[in-house]
């Protein structure tokens, strides 16, 4: 993770590159988030820096930015057999900002 992270910051520093790191880690991308803000570097590919997000969440954004799937579409209710410690059960990263949380109905779920 350091040497990517130095990678990253020398892609930067040396030729203003954009660098976009994916991973399937969603604690991963908390960390690399805060090491980021402590090296002060920008977080935004749209002015250039080094950004992090989750495999999930970046296709998920660009299948609805090409209309490719409702951006209300809930993934859990379509999942086959779905546990309460199913991959599908949480998928948030909470940031800055207003934002509404719905729970769907857990009684089908391992008796809940």
């Amino acid at each position: 993770t350091i040497a990517l992270l130095q990678l990253a910051n020398s892609l930067y520093v040396k030729n203003s590159s954009r660098v976009l790191i994916l991973t399937y880690n969603t604690a991963l991308v908390s960390d690399i988030k805060r090491v980021l803000a402590l090296l002060g570097l920008p977080a935004s590919l749209d002015e250039g820096g080094v950004a992090i997000e989750s495999s999930m969440s970046f296709f998920r954004k660009l299948l609805i930015t090409f209309g490719m799937l409702d951006k209300e579409e809930d993934f859990i209710d379509r999942a086959v057999n779905p546990t309460i410690y199913s991959r599908l059960g949480c998928q948030c990263v909470a940031e800055s900002g207003d934002f509404e949380v719905t729970i769907p109905d857990q009684s089908g779920f391992m008796g809940h």
